[in-house]
């Protein structure tokens, strides 16, 4: 689940016209690296057992989204 200041940060950098990347849910992350080997960019990395998003290597591509078996990438 994203949290509202998530949301809220998305919708801002929408109206400038920065890219949204993903974002990964800590809170529902299950470690299963299904996202880091999707990954064409090797933008995705393991912290303390959670995937994370390197935004300034990510290509938006959002191939991560509908292979994460929880949906904790939006």
């Amino acid at each position: 689940m994203v949290k509202n200041a998530d949301c809220e940060n998305n919708i801002n950098a929408q109206k400038r016209n920065e890219p949204v990347f993903p974002k990964v849910s800590s809170e529902i992350c299950i470690g299963c690296e299904s996202c880091v080997d999707m990954c064409p960019r090797h933008a995705i990395i393991m912290d303390d057992g959670k995937a994370f998003i390197l935004e300034n290597i990510c290509g938006n591509c959002r191939a991560c989204v509908p292979v994460c078996p929880v949906g904790a990438i939006n």
